[in-house]
């Protein structure tokens, strides 16, 4: 419910499954589970059963070596995504549009984390990877998602945005001078 709450069409959803998709079809969880797999043994191997600030030091390595594959395979997934939606006919815009939106809601929290630590790209990048990959593709005129967005947001209960009429968006007249 979160992710259609967020979205102000369905392409944008489509972005967000065909991405998840990608993940599947490219099988980055078994990839992420051999290499975490693989870094821990490496530690193991070398420091044997050491506690402490040892240990506290190579889960920190672990994440790190782990986040980076993972900001590699979240990549991948964009970039599939993307390719899934273009032959499926779906507007692939709909993907930048989310990511757009993500950007905007990111909190500061977020922004704390050190790029190194986090398991996905930066949104701007991943916006300008998209747009290139757009960019790069033949013209080609989307038919929008046959659906009444509105009317599934309103089923699921998610408040819809309500949007100013023309009547309120006209301002007082104002006297010369202000």
């Amino acid at each position: 419910t979160g992710l259609i709450e967020d979205t102000e069409r369905p392409e944008q959803l489509a972005g967000v499954l065909a991405h998840e998709i990608s993940h599947v079809t490219q099988r980055h969880g078994m990839a992420r589970i051999l290499e975490a797999a693989g870094v821990a043994l490496v530690f193991d191997m070398l420091l044997g059963n050491v506690e402490g600030m040892v240990a506290f030091g190579a889960e920190i390595f672990s994440a790190s070596a782990v986040n980076a594959y993972s900001r590699d395979s979240e990549t991948d997934a964009d970039v599939e995504g993307l390719n899934l939606m273009v032959e499926a006919g779906i507007d692939p815009t709909g993907m930048v549009e989310f990511f757009q939106i993500m950007e905007q809601e990111e909190d500061e929290l977020t922004e704390m984390i050190p790029l190194w630590m986090r398991s996905h790209p930066e949104h701007e990048e991943r916006i300008v990877v998209l747009q290139a990959q757009i960019g790069a593709l033949p013209t080609q005129n989307y038919q929008p998602l046959d659906m009444d967005w509105d009317a599934v947001k309103t089923e699921l209960g998610v408040e819809l945005e309500k949007v100013p009429n023309e009547k309120t968006e006209m301002e007082e007249p104002r006297e010369q001078g202000e």
